[in-house]
């Protein structure tokens, strides 16, 4: 076999260099085998395929270091932006869960401070309303009582006056007629 061989062997079977290692392992063959091998079908490969071959195994491991140097670095990557996000809803988390008692807190407050308020304002509403009433009732009574007490005075006044000169007016009357009883008799026993 020569290295194109070998090369075209890969692409026909779908092997690996590994597999093409593998398969030297199995057949017991090792590379210089092969390479003698090529040379006993008299073809003169050997140095062409012993740096097609360390070519070969030199950009398969540098495949496979960049190919590792790639896939830390995406898993660094990915812990980081893990680890970021992870702080970024922690953060959030808190900052919500902090506001949203703060916001609780805040709005009871003011709902007990506004109760507070409330009732306070319609106890001084009721009070005052009361009071108002009360005075008024008290206005009225008082109006009443006044108005009571002054036509009282008024009709025991106009009864007293009238009395007054209802015994004036017999008094009078009486003197008159006594004056003129008087001068009757007088007349009459100075005449007879």
């Amino acid at each position: 076999l020569r290295p194109d061989d070998i090369v075209s062997l890969c692409a026909v079977k779908g092997l690996r260099p590994d597999d093409i290692v593998s398969l030297c392992a199995v057949k017991g063959l090792i590379p210089d085998d092969t390479v003698s091998l090529c040379a006993v079908q008299g073809k003169n490969y050997y140095y062409y395929y012993y740096f097609y071959y360390f070519y070969y195994y030199y950009y398969y491991y540098y495949y496979y270091y960049y190919y590792y140097y790639y896939y830390y670095y995406y898993y660094y990557y990915y812990y980081y932006y893990y680890y970021y996000y992870y702080y970024y809803y922690y953060y959030y988390f808190y900052y919500y869960y902090f506001y949203y008692n703060y916001y609780y807190y805040y709005y009871y407050y003011y709902f007990y401070y506004y109760y507070y308020y409330y009732f306070y304002y319609y106890y001084c509403y009721f009070y005052y309303y009361y009071y108002y009433y009360f005075y008024y009732f008290y206005y009225y009574y008082f109006y009443y009582y006044y108005y009571y007490c002054y036509f009282y005075y008024y009709y025991y006044y106009y009864f007293y006056y009238y009395y007054y000169y209802y015994y004036y007016y017999y008094y009078y009357y009486y003197y008159y007629y006594y004056y003129y009883y008087y001068y009757y008799y007088y007349y009459y026993y100075y005449y007879y």
